[in-house]
């Protein structure tokens, strides 16, 4: 969530509401900087998890500049770090999906789950393609990324050699995702 925005108010109603990111059987909420408190969950109090702030908040791509693929938010040091995290913190190996879910994005658990039935416990290094709009472009959008358990792993252990590979400097996070695991 960004810290100081409407983002935080979400967040905070999805944790009162069970909904979101909440609903599922482990979460995480990220924040740059310092842990912020965030309400009561059900194991007790619940607060972000906190990110190194790499000041790149606010540069936005530029669809007419060379390299640059997203007219949106160029993020991809930032969830670099959160995917780092959610590696670390280990609670994805628990389970065959992890979900990265923006804070405004619209979010139902239970219907995900009826979705990823028939490819859940298959071990594959999978993600959900969850766009179809442009042709030879990008299929994960950022919203909701939706990734195996070995689709984390994968991504961890490739993450360094495709930050050399690739010239990312104008993606967003999602197409760097994708470009990674494809």
């Amino acid at each position: 969530a960004q810290r100081d925005s409407y983002e935080l108010d979400l967040v905070k109603a999805q944790l009162s509401k069970k909904t979101g990111v909440f609903a599922c059987e482990e979460y995480s909420a990220f924040v740059k900087g310092e842990s912020i408190y965030l309400g009561e969950g059900p194991s007790g109090e619940e607060t972000t998890t906190p990110l190194a702030d790499l000041d790149v908040s606010g540069t936005m791509g530029n669809l007419s500049a060379p390299g640059q693929t997203t007219g949106s938010w160029l993020n991809t040091l930032t969830f670099l770090q959160v995917w780092a995290t959610v590696h670390e913190q280990g609670l994805f190996s628990n389970h065959d999906w992890t979900v990265k879910a923006d804070p405004d994005a619209v979010f139902m658990v239970d219907r995900l789950r009826s979705f990823l039935k028939p490819h859940t416990g298959e071990g594959a290094n999978l993600y959900v393609r969850n766009s179809n709009c442009w042709v030879d472009s990008i299929e994960l959008l950022g919203p909701l990324e939706v990734l195996s358990q070995a689709a984390v792993e994968v991504f961890h252990q490739g993450r360094e050699s495709c930050s050399k590979k690739l010239p990312w400097h104008g993606w967003g996070e999602d197409y760097f995702l994708q470009h990674c695991l494809d």
